[in-house]
């Protein structure tokens, strides 16, 4: 009994779609060598069920192929056939295994006895080694403690003679000193008596050559004071002149100095109690001092703004201080801000910090 191929595009249907289905038989049928065959026999049933058992096939499947070309006894048969067959290949692999690892083991148990009888004997001859060598180790150290010893005495006597010999030069150095002393001491003391009457000599001289030149200076001085009090009258009477001028030119520029109240208005973030200072070169500012400095007020806008008064002209330096209490002070990054209050027109600083 046997098959056509459309009962068994039905069969793979029950378990693939429609391309799949089609897909895995003419695999199928290429790896049995069948794809030139419309009609399968029993034979190629089994073919065709080992490659789907190959490639992981559910068991309903196969089975379903198997009942359409009634071939159960057969497949059964075949695996049964393959089952001993692998069966009796395990155990022939098994008993060589077991052979090779008899003699493995053997061979492992001679190797090691040899390596045991070496290292006996290695042992021995370490052993031996050592005992010939410490032997000579002693008497090599008998001998160099010997020679050790007589070096010692030979060093002691020899630095006992050294230290007879340094308080001999000792005692003859301190007393060839102190006779150099003696003499240096006669010798200071007459050069000193030789200088002390050489600055007196220099002192009384100097002390009359002073006198000669104040002398001199002050008839020179007097003769210049003449000269000069002929000079101031000449200037006092032109800078009578001149202030009379001047005292016209500062009514005029009195006006011009007149201070302007300068602006200064700053846009910043600040906590709750914290407070915003302008801190600068200006007297108003502080000096640079932060407990003097200028304290901003906050107006409607939430903008922070501080006013003082200063000529038009001048240079401001300054910076913006945030301050809190228990905390530290705030400086504003970067460098000091500039501001020449205009010569016209209002006097206002605008700054986002």
């Amino acid at each position: 009994m046997g098959i056509e191929k459309a009962q068994l595009l039905a069969a793979l249907e029950t378990r693939f779609d429609y391309y799949s289905a089609r897909a895995v038989r003419d695999q199928a049928l290429a790896a049995a060598g069948l794809g030139d065959k419309d009609n399968y026999s029993p034979d190629d049933i089994i073919q065709i069920c080992d490659f789907l058992t190959q490639k992981s096939q559910t068991k309903e499947l196969i089975e379903e192929l198997q009942a359409f070309a009634g071939v159960e006894s057969a497949v059964a048969a075949s695996q049964a056939r393959k089952a001993d067959k692998e069966a009796k290949k395990q155990a022939r692999a098994e008993d060589e295994a077991k052979k090779k690892a008899e003699a493995e083991a053997k061979k492992e148990a001679e190797a090691e006895a040899k390596k045991k009888a070496a290292a006996e004997a290695k042992k021995k001859a370490e052993a031996e080694a050592k005992a010939k060598a410490e032997e000579e180790a002693k008497k090599k150290a008998e001998a160099e403690a010997k020679k050790k010893a007589e070096a010692e005495a030979k060093k002691k006597a020899e630095a006992e003679a050294k230290a007879k010999a340094e308080a001999e030069a000792k005692k003859k150095a301190e007393e060839e000193a102190k006779a150099k002393a003696e003499a240096e001491a006669k010798a200071k003391a007459e050069a000193k008596k030789k200088a002390e009457a050489e600055a007196k000599k220099k002192a009384e001289d100097e002390a009359k050559a002073k006198a000669e030149a104040e002398k001199k200076a002050e008839a020179e001085a007097k003769k210049k004071d003449a000269k000069d009090d002929k000079k101031d009258a000449k200037d006092d009477k032109k800078d009578a002149k001149d202030d009379k001028k001047d005292a016209k030119g500062d009514k005029k520029d009195a006006k011009d100095d007149e201070p302007v109240e300068v602006k200064f208005m700053i846009l910043t973030e600040t906590e709750d109690k914290q407070k915003v200072f302008l801190c600068g070169n200006a007297k108003e500012m502080g000096d640079w001092k932060l407990d003097k400095a200028l304290e901003c007020k906050l107006n409607d806008d939430d903008v922070w703004v501080g006013s003082m008064k200063a000529p038009r002209g001048t240079r401001l330096e300054f910076k913006f201080v945030k301050t809190m209490d228990g905390a530290d002070p705030v400086w504003q990054d970067g460098d000091n801000h500039t501001f020449e209050v205009p010569a016209k027109g209002d006097a206002v600083y605008e700054v986002a910090w």
